[in-house]
């Protein structure tokens, strides 16, 4: 089986902001396939966050992994969704944790041609440089990956982790996204 092909990734536009508790963001809409495969990874400044999966595009989301970190100061969901038909959809997450206004967003990954989800890992309180072992299910799969750090140094200096001799960074287009709060 080939690789999957990436095909975009999509967040709302007013992404990575504070808002308050109950607050809902939603991309723009994007074009579909019958079989493309969604993973939405959402992250917060605080734990218990997501406790509603996401909506959109008539689909059911199934969450794969949740939790926060030490002292539950960053949370990190994901779900995924295969498509159902062809259409033009817009997907929306809401900060549903009841621990007032925070920073928060989720970025979602589109891939097509994919024979499905394999594992997932999960690494919640690790207090060193994150690093996690996943052994994929098949040759040619796609690696998504999203870290949240409560007490993050400025990220002008961050170092990626070399993964099956390919190193992601900003650089090359494999990190598809950043933000930080000072």
């Amino acid at each position: 089986m080939a690789a999957p092909t990436f095909v975009a990734v999509y967040e709302p536009s007013s992404n990575w902001g504070s808002t308050a508790d109950g607050a809902t963001r939603t991309t723009s809409t994007f074009d579909v396939l019958t079989n493309d495969r969604l993973i939405i990874l959402g992250i917060s400044e605080n734990g218990t966050d997501f406790a509603t999966p996401p909506t959109g595009g008539s689909l059911t989301y199934t969450l794969i992994e949740s939790g926060g970190d030490i002292g539950a100061e960053c949370e990190a969901a994901g779900w995924t969704t295969t498509v159902d038909s062809n259409k033009n959809m817009s997907i929306s997450v809401i900060n549903d944790g009841g621990t007032g206004a925070r920073y928060w967003g989720f970025i979602v990954y589109h891939f097509r041609a994919s024979d499905g989800f394999g594992p997932s890992e999960f690494d919640p309180g690790s207090t060193e440089a994150p690093s996690l072992a996943i052994t994929t299910t098949q040759a040619d799969s796609a690696l998504v990956y999203i870290n949240g750090d409560w007490n993050a140094v400025d990220g002008a200096s961050r170092t990626w982790r070399t993964i099956n001799s390919i190193t992601p960074t900003s650089g090359n287009g494999l990190e598809k996204e950043y933000f930080r709060d000072s």
